[in-house]
């Protein structure tokens, strides 16, 4: 599989999706927008079975950009993320399928 914008692994057909606003840029869709279209990209253009994101369980925005692009909350890893201050945070999974139905990657 050629090298892509998303770390994927070629031979699970999988990949992990993340995003950064600007402060300033927030609450205006646009996370939701390039989740959406990434989402969309790596099903249709790169044939994946699997796109995961990852959140700290603190980012509550983060989860809802994730509920609302799809992604299902699978669980959550405990204390695997720590904070440039040395805090440990939980960790939300979120997953989505190529097969997962009732949801337009578009809209």
């Amino acid at each position: 599989m050629p090298r892509t914008p998303l770390p994927c692994d070629a031979d699970h057909s999988t990949a992990k999706v993340s995003y950064r606003v600007v402060p300033w840029q927030r609450r205006k869709g646009y996370a939701r927008e390039a989740v959406r279209a990434v989402t969309a990209w790596a099903f249709a253009e790169r044939g994946l079975s699997r796109v995961q994101w990852e959140h700290s369980v603190a980012n509550t925005a983060s989860c809802g950009v994730a509920l609302a692009c799809g992604y299902r909350l699978e669980g959550t890893l405990r204390s695997a993320f720590v904070t440039a201050d040395g805090v440990r945070q939980d960790v939300h999974v979120h997953g989505r399928l190529a097969a997962d139905t009732g949801y337009d990657v578009q809209g």
